[in-house]
């Protein structure tokens, strides 16, 4: 095989895991929401958003911190990824 044709099979299994790692990041934001629609489910006619929040707050700060370390994690696999060749990902810190 020729360098060329490794170097193209190597950018593309490279784009290939980026892009997988795109889908679940995006998969686990979008399920970490459901708790918080159960919880809107139990607002009641004439309650406040703001007093079910004080009362759940809780669960809210849990999607907040979880939220983030998710997405911290995508955009530094998306950073490494951009950053490294594919010859070189394998020592990305």
């Amino acid at each position: 095989m020729s360098e060329q044709t490794e170097q193209a099979r190597t950018e593309r299994g490279l784009d290939r895991l980026v892009n997988f790692s795109d889908a679940t990041v995006a998969i686990a934001i979008t399920l970490l929401i459901l708790p918080l629609v159960d919880i809107a489910g139990e607002l009641t006619h004439g309650e406040s958003a703001g007093h079910l929040l004080s009362e759940r707050w809780p669960a809210v700060l849990e999607f907040g911190i979880t939220f983030w370390v998710i997405s911290r994690s995508g955009r530094c696999t998306t950073r490494c990824s951009s950053t490294c060749a594919p010859t070189t990902c394998g020592s990305c810190g």
